[in-house]
């Protein structure tokens, strides 16, 4: 009887002690994520409007297995595409950055996997997912310019769709840039004002302002059809023929 009862305190031990042993990769639950900062905004599971300039701050309750961070904190798209980042190390925090800058109004997702370990060997108590939004880039695209050139810029790029675009026979406004032969009436009033601002602040001369205007009148006096002494809005920009808006409105 003492032999069976030894023979089954050895079995037990050894089940035991073979448990125990299978576990070389401990999880703690004092090793855990405590803070994490995205542009300014700290603790929150989803984060929108982010600057694209993407800035994140984690903060465990332990130092850092540095050697496990990298293929553990990710940071990829809703599609499964992977960015590049940078990570700076503290003891318990880490410093992330992507070493491109993200797309505005794009979803990304930031992962930390349960592989991340501490300096003393347990792995993160459980893995986060966090959802990251990315709002306008607020970096200049373009060189600023003082409120006096964007007015200057307006009225010269306002001049040159009259001027560049206009009808080489009639010197009319077309009705837009792809309307060929189509030109307008009240388009050309818009063009001929554009003109006269044109040669006042100097864009053109006075006299290629006059010889343009002199080209219109010319070609509606002579070519253009009048009716009750008005002028069709749509007309042929080559033979003055008015152009009919449809099939109920012969633009008369």
């Amino acid at each position: 009887m003492k032999q069976w009862i030894c023979f089954l305190l050895c079995i037990g031990i050894g089940i035991l002690s073979s448990c125990g042993s299978k576990d070389n990769d401990p999880v703690s639950v004092t090793f855990q994520l405590e803070e994490i900062e995205i542009n300014g905004e700290t603790n929150a599971s989803t984060y929108t409007n982010v600057d694209p300039n993407l800035h994140v701050t984690l903060t465990f309750s332990e130092e850092i297995d540095q050697s496990t961070v990298q293929n553990n904190i990710t940071l990829r798209t809703l599609t499964g595409q992977s960015f590049e980042l940078t990570y700076n190390i503290q003891d318990k925090t880490v410093i992330i950055q992507p070493t491109t800058t993200l797309v505005s109004y794009t979803s990304y997702q930031l992962i930390i996997n349960t592989g991340l370990r501490s300096a003393s060997g347990h792995r993160i108590s459980t893995g986060k997912v966090y959802a990251i939004s990315t709002g306008i880039d607020p970096a200049d695209k373009f060189p600023r310019i003082s409120d006096d050139e964007l007015l200057t810029l307006v009225q010269q790029q306002t001049f040159r769709y009259f001027w560049n675009f206009a009808h080489p026979i009639s010197g009319m406004a077309r009705e837009r840039t792809s309307s060929g032969n189509t030109v307008a009436t009240g388009g050309t009033g818009f063009g001929v004002m554009a003109m006269i601002v044109a040669a006042e602040r100097a864009f053109i001369t006075r006299e290629e302002a006059l010889q343009q205007v002199q080209k219109i009148v010319t070609f509606l006096e002579e070519k253009a059809t009048r009716y009750h002494g008005a002028f069709a809005h749509w007309i042929h920009g080559e033979t003055g023929e008015t152009i009919p808006f449809s099939t109920y409105d012969n633009g008369a």
